[in-house]
């Protein structure tokens, strides 16, 4: 049994039963991929006198020795910290006399390897003091950091299969979003191969994401042929994503989605110009945030690597953006020829709001069993 509970911006993870202690890697593990966890240290929970606290300094000396090479010298640093509320007894040092007291005895269990170094120590000793029981650590291991999912409300990212929107969409639960997704399917010109690969990405992302994600997944075939067929052919693919977007304007509203993320990088692609995103923002009634338009492909590839992305992205696996490609796409769109080119267009608008209301909705989490998740 494990139990959490919060106190003074610490989350405490106890283990109920010391033969639970094997789990602490798994548990470490699972921790590192939460957002709004800045650091996690593996603690020995002590009574409050300082034998016990001496004690257990001393048991994690040993252990740091242990770990590291004997033909290396080893710079250490001891810092205290007493809860503010914890009232003082008799036995009671102050921090600096803690600090000095601790890291004078860890100096003596071996002064031939230990050398004191406060500002960069290769360990780094903690003691924290609360109210009737002490917390000693020597160990802090990164946390993703960020913003704990969820916090700012909900994202709707534009999901494609590529490297570039599932990063994007992990930058956003970085900064506190619940993100869900939106995914468009032409088919029978692009197969279900995709939609595996989406459904792979997405499970994946869950790891990292709050509640239960959901994935629309548009039937796009329709307004893609329509743009094709009656619009100017330079202008396919700034048209393609502003129909996205006009389908994703009805998805924020049905999911209370405050803004869209797309993985767009400046200049990456013909669509990725100023001019040219200039011409789709307006399609969107939401902020779009685009959290990659700065970041080079090397960049965003290297982040897909620590996500856990990279490998499905980098199967091939065409998509809707694929399909039907201008032979010289525009580079410097205009907004009043986007304009013109949809009024030009039989039905859109019904097309549009069919393809929004013919979507399938697959929610998809990290215990899913990907092969149960059908589509039609």
């Amino acid at each position: 049994r494990i139990l959490v509970h919060e106190q003074d911006r610490r989350i405490y993870v106890d283990l109920r039963n010391d033969e639970d202690s094997h789990k602490i890697p798994q548990i470490i593990d699972r921790l590192q991929d939460v957002f709004g966890i800045s650091s996690i240290s593996p603690v020995v929970k002590v009574k409050r006198n300082l034998s016990t606290i001496e004690h257990a300094v001393t048991w994690m000396a040993k252990q740091e020795l242990e770990e590291r090479s004997s033909s290396k010298r080893i710079t250490f640093g001891v810092k205290v910290s007493v809860q503010k509320t914890a009232e003082r007894t008799k036995e009671d040092l102050s921090s600096q006399q803690y600090q000095a007291h601790l890291g004078s005895m860890v100096n003596n269990l071996a002064p031939q390897r230990w050398k004191v170094h406060l500002k960069r120590p290769d360990v780094q000793f903690g003691v924290e003091i609360r109210t009737d029981q002490v917390y000693v650590y020597s160990k802090l291991i990164p946390g993703l950091g960020g913003l704990p999912a969820g916090v700012h409300g909900k994202a709707l990212c534009l999901l494609s299969g590529g490297f570039d929107s599932s990063v994007a969409a992990w930058m956003m639960m970085k900064r506190g979003c619940s993100v869900h997704y939106i995914s468009f399917w032409s088919h029978p010109y692009v197969g279900e191969k995709l939609v595996h690969k989406l459904k792979r990405l997405m499970k994946t992302l869950a790891r990292y994401n709050a509640g239960r994600p959901k994935m629309f997944l548009i039937h796009f075939t329709k307004i893609q042929e329509a743009i094709r067929d009656q619009a100017p052919e330079p202008y396919r693919n700034i048209l393609y994503r502003r129909a996205m977007n006009y389908v994703a304007n009805y998805v924020t509203n049905k999911i209370s989605a405050h803004c869209l993320t797309t993985g767009e990088s400046l200049g990456q692609v013909a669509s990725q110009t100023v001019k040219n995103i200039t011409c789709i923002q307006v399609s969107a009634r939401k902020p779009v945030f685009r959290p990659l338009i700065g970041m080079d492909k090397t960049e965003i590839i290297d982040l897909a690597k620590r996500i856990g992305t990279c490998d499905i992205s980098a199967e091939d696996a065409p998509d809707c953006c694929t399909l039907f490609q201008p032979a010289k796409p525009i580079t410097h769109g205009a907004l009043e020829v986007c304009d013109q080119a949809e009024k030009g267009i039989e039905n859109y608008l019904d097309l549009i709001h069919e393809a929004y209301k013919t979507a399938q909705i697959l929610e998809i989490d990290e215990d899913t069993d990907l092969e149960s998740i059908k589509v039609m």
